[in-house]
């Protein structure tokens, strides 16, 4: 049916995840491309479509990454992740699209991710080496460039098989200094916003990432010297308690004699921001989840007691 077998590769496209399956026993696709007065073929594939569905499967698992808010999406579709590659416009709020000037995106990124996915490659080494080179440009770490660098780690590194949520029995140093990154931000955050104040102009993060994704031990040092004050204003009010149990919890997993690289190679660099967009993404989603339960139990509460009394 060609139409199941387009609805199938359109799941790469729209990100939308499949569990479709087809029983039929080959599939062949050709791309060609327009040169003048020749017809170009650009790519052309030949496989089982059995095969081909779970290349996909994977291509959605492999690249699954927990959102930083709890009510993100988990699949990102091809154009999004190719967009991720490229450098982001924080005036405009969004990524450059690979057809704008300045993009900065790999050459031919759309189609490099489609064969990734269609026949299970590794995502190319200068890939993953470019969404590293704009994180650290950009100060963006979100969600779509996180899922290349889980689907990069997986298919190509030997550290290991990340999840893509937060892994509390990785201690791997790259990875356990991202997270104690995020953890750095959250408690400066939470210090500058103590008693109605507001949020900081520019973060932990924003000083140190680019810096850190190279030598991730800077995070320890740097945070270190920094972590005492934001943790003497949270005590005043006694709410300091809950950051030091956390970055105590994380550090623990260093080693005191070697506590992570200060020369990263690029699958610790992935790892380092791995790390610390999964400490984000759990942070985040243990806040609303609190958030949530609180306005629960505010609801019950309020519906034991009279009418005439909550009138």
């Amino acid at each position: 049916d060609p139409q199941a077998i387009s609805s199938l590769i359109q799941k790469v496209e729209n990100g939308l995840g499949t569990e479709l399956t087809l029983d039929v026993d080959q599939f062949y696709a050709v791309t060609l491309e327009g040169n003048a007065s020749r017809m170009v073929v650009r790519d052309w594939t030949q496989l089982p479509l059995p095969t081909l569905q779970a290349n996909i499967l994977a291509w959605f698992a492999d690249g699954q990454v927990a959102p930083t808010w709890p009510d993100g999406r988990i699949y990102y579709p091809l154009w999004m992740l190719a967009e991720a590659t490229g450098r982001y416009d924080h005036d405009k709020g969004r990524y450059l699209r690979p057809t704008d000037k300045g993009g900065r995106h790999p050459h031919a990124i759309a189609d490099t991710l489609r064969v990734t996915a269609l026949q299970r490659r590794p995502l190319p080494h200068e890939v993953a080496a470019h969404v590293v080179q704009r994180a650290a440009s950009d100060g963006r770490v979100d969600d779509p460039r996180m899922a290349l660098l889980k689907l990069y780690l997986i298919r190509s590194s030997s550290k290991g098989t990340p999840m893509p949520g937060l892994d509390d029995d990785n201690d791997q140093p790259a990875y356990v200094l991202g997270r104690l990154m995020s953890a750095y931000e959250d408690l400066q955050y939470a210090a500058a916003t103590a008693d109605g104040g507001a949020a900081p102009n520019a973060t932990f993060v924003d000083k140190y990432l680019a810096g850190a994704i190279t030598s991730p031990r800077l995070v320890l040092t740097a945070g270190g010297r920094q972590a005492a004050a934001w943790l003497s204003k949270l005590r005043r009010s006694k709410r300091d308690w809950f950051h030091q149990r956390e970055i105590d919890a994380i550090v623990s997993k260093l080693d005191p004699d070697d506590p992570g690289p200060t020369h990263a190679s690029l699958d610790e660099q992935a790892l380092f921001l791995l790390g610390y967009h999964h400490q984000r993404a759990h942070t985040n989603a243990a806040r609303v989840a609190a958030a949530a339960a609180k306005g629960t139990d505010k609801g019950r509460a309020a519906s034991s007691v009279p009418a005439d009394v909550q009138s």
